[in-house]
């Protein structure tokens, strides 16, 4: 949605008094307000309530359900393909803006792109809400304990707002379920959040971060500062722990870290990290 705002923002308003030809290019037809992917994992809000319809946003912008093929500088032609068939249409152009968004990047750590789920699309959500489910059903039907506690053992990378939101979902989504699998404790669940930097939520002051903090551990969040993932396997997630928490800058390109030794987390479920990348 952050997207499609943007492409909005970029053209002068006296375009729509001037009949101004417009066009907006998305492979959905329908725009994810992504902040509420969490509360849709974790069943709060319906997946409904988290997008919007391209189609009644805004009338005066033809919007089409497609995909960017080529672009041509020298014609000013972009080539998309659209419809069942995915037949190739032309479309000239005289002021082209892209804004294509971020994807995750899973290729930083050994194991993410296998193990891991992201939390970016309506699929994404869908993905990690129906992953808890399996996991409990599983859990509460094995008779080998370590498979179990593998089982129970949730993993959220990243101490931002997302993660913040989603791992609090996780946990108000096992709570409320916790009645169904009567093989279950509730003190064999856990759920973990680690975090690279010494606090979560940067971006906030250090007040409601600590506010944060203290709310989740209430409600039995794990929370691991200081600590990054340097492998992840099917079954566990390898971090380092580093031995202080004095660094320069994030933006600094010349941080030195120093870690402890490896200490590995089982579980079975996936997790997911915060960075992100420029699509292609």
């Amino acid at each position: 949605m952050e997207v499609f705002q943007a492409s909005l923002r970029s053209t002068p308003q006296k375009a729509f008094k001037n009949k101004v030809s417009i066009e907006l290019i998305n492979k959905e037809n329908y725009f994810v307000f992504q902040p509420l992917l969490p509360e849709v994992a974790g069943g709060s809000i319906s997946a409904q309530n988290a997008v919007f319809s391209s189609k009644i946003s805004h009338s005066d912008i033809k919007i089409r359900k497609a995909e960017v093929e080529s672009i041509d500088r020298e014609t000013q032609t972009v080539t998309i393909f659209q419809g069942v068939q995915r037949r190739p249409t032309h479309l000239q152009y005289d002021h082209l803006v892209i804004a294509l968004g971020s994807d995750s990047d899973l290729s930083r750590t050994p194991g993410l792109q296998e193990h891991a789920l992201t939390m970016k699309t309506l699929d994404d959500a869908r993905k990690l809400r129906a992953h808890i489910i399996e996991r409990l059903e599983h859990a509460d039907i094995t008779q080998l304990p370590e498979v179990k506690e593998g089982a129970l053992t949730f993993t959220v990378i990243g101490g931002g707002f997302s993660g913040i939101e989603t791992v609090g979902e996780i946990k108000d989504l096992i709570d409320r379920s916790l009645k169904y699998y009567p093989n279950i404790k509730a003190s064999e669940i856990r759920v973990v959040l680690l975090e690279f930097a010494d606090r979560v939520l940067n971006e906030m002051p250090a007040s409601l971060a600590e506010y944060a903090v203290e709310k989740l551990k209430k409600r039995g969040v794990e929370l691991q500062l200081s600590v990054g993932v340097s492998e992840c396997t099917g079954t566990q997630l390898v971090t380092n722990y580093r031995r202080s928490h004095q660094y320069p800058d994030y933006h600094s390109n010349h941080r030195k870290l120093s870690f402890t030794s490896d200490k590995k987390i089982s579980y079975c479920p996936r997790k997911w990290p915060n960075s992100c990348r420029s699509k292609p």
